[in-house]
């Protein structure tokens, strides 16, 4: 039994790996492969040991908010420059493979959106003003950083594209 769940652990870790070092190609980064492999194998085995010195479910909580916070505003400019810029056409494998392709707009306007959040966030680790000052709208915090990407990126390609 502890055979399998140890070949379990390392197939599901190469994934990880590998999705690591898929997400800094993405990104424009010229490194070698294995350095990239190394370098989210650091900071995953350091976070690994730091949510083991706490209690995991906190952790984990805090982890998955801090992943929606950047999450909620990324999909919702995903979905505008979908249906803006690219008026709903899927992209053609010579778009994907595209290496002069970069960021743009939508980056600039992800992080505006996730900064507008910021007030509102509520968790263990960091609470916002506005979600300490009223508990009642921390809620509210994605919705508020979707808007306000979705309403940058719509004012931002609008001036570009005229």
């Amino acid at each position: 039994m502890l055979i399998a769940l140890l070949l379990s652990t390392l197939s599901s870790t190469v994934i990880d790996l590998y999705s690591g070092s898929m997400a800094a190609l993405a990104a424009g980064l010229r490194i070698p492969r294995w350095v990239s492999v190394a370098i989210v194998c650091t900071i995953g085995s350091a976070l690994a040991w730091w949510v083991g010195q706490h209690a995991f479910a906190d952790a984990f909580q805090n982890f998955l908010l801090i992943t929606s916070y950047w999450l909620a505003p990324w999909a919702a400019v995903t979905v505008a420059a979908f249906f803006w810029r690219d008026r709903g056409a899927a992209p053609t494998p010579v778009h994907l493979a595209d290496r002069r392709h970069r960021f743009g707009w939508a980056l600039p306007a992800t992080v505006l959106g996730v900064a507008a959040s910021v007030p509102f966030m509520s968790q263990s680790l960091f609470t916002g003003p506005i979600a300490a000052a009223y508990p009642d709208v921390s809620g509210f915090g994605h919705v508020i950083g979707c808007a306000v990407a979705v309403f940058a990126y719509a004012i931002v390609s609008r001036k570009v594209s005229a």
